[in-house]
C-alpha cells in the first residue's frame, strides 16, 4: 500500500499473486484499514461511471485503479492516524441473517472458527475418546503455510474444517455440483490435490448414520484444504465441508443448520 500526497491509499498487491478474482465488486464497498493508532474506516473506489470514457468502459478493471479513500486531504494526514506504507486494507461489510441462512465475507473459512468454539462448548465435563487438538491455522490460501507447521504435531487422524462450494443456485448447470444448503456438511471423497482416508470417511458416515446426522458426499475439483499438510505430515487427512455459496467472492451464504449438524457430527465422532 502506498499513500498518494491527497490522502488516498493506492493498493500496491492483493496478496495472492497480484490478482484478484472480482475487482469490480470492491468499488463503493466499506474497507478498513490497520494502523498503528488503531483500524480506521474508508471506502474503496475508482473513477465515477459519469467520467469515465468509452475506451476506459472497455478495459478490465485493474487493482491498480482502486484507491481507498478514508476522509482525509493529505498524506500527512494519513500519517497521523497511523497508517503508513504496508498497512493491511480489508474489506468490511456486515454478516447478516436471511431466516437461517447467513452471509458476509470470509466465510471461507471463518465458518470453521464458530464450529470448533460450539465443539468446544459442548465438550466442556466430556471425555474424548482419543487426545483431541483444536486448531486454528493462517495462511492456507497462499501455500498452507500454517498447517505445515501443525502437521510436526505427528497427528494420527486430521480433519480439516473448509468450506464446501455448493452448486445450488440457477446459474449452475443442474448436476454439476449437487451440493445443497441446509443438507448437511459434506464429507469428501477428493479434491483437486489428493484422495482423502477412506477408513476416516467410512468412519464418519458411520458416525452420522447412527446419530441420524444428514450429510453429502463430495468431489473438489477446483479446490484444496490443509489436508494436504496433513497428510504430507503423516496423518490420515480428511476434510469436513459445510455447504457454502459464491465461494471466493466478496460475499458468501451459509445455512445454520448445517453448522449445527457439522457440530454435531465432530462431537460424536470424537466421543464414540
Amino acid at each position: 500500500m502506498s499513500i498518494t500526497d491527497d490522502g488516498f491509499l493506492r493498493i500496491v498487491s492483493f496478496g495472492r499473486g497480484d490478482r484478484v478474482g472480482y475487482p469490480y465488486s470492491l468499488v463503493g464497498q466499506k474497507a478498513l484499514v490497520i494502523g498503528d493508532n488503531g483500524d480506521v474506516r474508508g471506502v474503496f473506489v475508482s473513477t465515477s461511471g459519469h467520467l469515465i470514457n468509452e475506451r476506459e468502459r472497455e478495459q478490465p478493471l485493474e487493482y491498480s485503479r482502486i484507491l481507498v479513500n478514508v476522509g482525509l486531504s493529505s498524506a500527512e494526514e494519513v500519517a497521523k492516524m497511523g497508517i503508513h506504507v504496508d498497512s493491511a486494507i480489508i474489506w468490511n461489510p456486515m454478516t447478516e441473517s436471511l431466516g437461517r441462512k447467513v452471509f458476509g465475507k470470509a466465510m471461507d473459512d471463518r465458518l470453521a472458527h464458530a464450529v470448533m468454539l460450539e465443539l468446544a462448548k459442548r465438550l466442556v465435563g466430556v471425555e474424548p475418546t482419543c487426545d483431541l487438538y483444536i486448531a486454528s491455522t493462517v495462511q492456507e490460501e497462499v501455500g498452507l503455510k500454517g498447517a505445515q507447521d501443525l502437521a510436526r504435531g505427528g497427528f494420527d487422524v486430521s480433519l480439516a474444517l473448509d468450506v464446501g462450494p455448493a452448486g445450488d443456485y440457477p446459474t449452475m448447470e443442474r448436476g454439476r455440483m449437487p451440493i445443497k444448503l441446509g443438507h448437511g456438511p459434506v464429507i469428501a471423497y477428493k479434491d483437486g490435490g489428493f484422495a482423502y482416508n477412506l477408513e476416516i470417511i467410512k468412519e464418519l458416515r458411520a458416525t452420522a448414520e447412527k446419530n441420524q446426522i444428514p450429510f453429502q458426499h463430495g468431489v473438489f475439483i477446483n479446490y484444496g484444504s490443509d489436508s494436504s499438510a496433513m497428510i504430507a505430515g503423516g496423518a490420515k487427512a480428511n476434510l469436513i465441508a459445510p455447504p457454502t455459496r459464491y465461494t471466493h467472492s466478496p460475499m458468501e451464504i451459509v445455512h445454520l443448520d448445517d453448522l449445527e449438524n457439522t457440530v454435531k457430527l465432530l462431537y460424536h465422532y470424537v466421543v464414540q
